[in-house]
Order: C-alpha cells, then structure tokens, then sequence
C-alpha cells in the first residue's frame, strides 16, 4: 500500500523521473511492438543501474511490481528504448 506522499510520473522519453531521492516502487509501460528495455540509473544518465527491465515484442501493456522499494540517493533517470510510455510509482 502507498503511502500518502506517494507520487507518479509519466515519461515517453528518455527523462528524469524526479528532481531529488526517491524510492521507486511500480512501473507500468506500454511496449512498441519491437523487444525493448528500460533502465533507471541513480544520478542521471551516467549514473548507477539500479532497475533494468526487458520489454516484449508486442504492443502491450505491463506492469513491474518491485518486491521492495528501489531507494534512489540523488535523482532517478529512466532510458527508455523501443517503449512507447512508461509510468513510474514512486514515494
């Protein structure tokens, strides 16, 4: 169950999920229809991989529940490739 400080963000680019530390606990994508991954790093693009995710060959959409929050010390960073959106859930 979330929190009430629980916050969502919604990206179809390569982006920052969020300006500070978080801790990212859901994702929900749609895939484009060609395999695909989406990966977060911690600090920005350069940054740690924390959460890397395969997307499918279809036109989709899924969901990742992570078994525990993902904490994030400096900012989030997604890279999305060959998805056409993805939300991130994070608190």
């Amino acid at each position: 169950m979330l929190r009430s400080d629980g916050r969502t963000t919604r990206l179809t680019a390569t982006g920052d999920i969020f300006g500070g530390p978080a801790r990212l606990v859901h994702i929900n994508y749609i895939a484009n229809g060609v395999a695909g991954e989406i990966v977060v790093r911690d600090g920005g693009p350069a940054g740690d991989i924390l959460v890397s995710v395969a997307t499918p060959a279809d036109e989709s959409m899924n969901s990742v529940n992570l078994p525990v929050p993902i904490r994030f010390r400096e900012k989030p960073h997604a890279t999305l490739t060959n998805v056409v959106s993805a939300t991130f859930v994070f608190v």
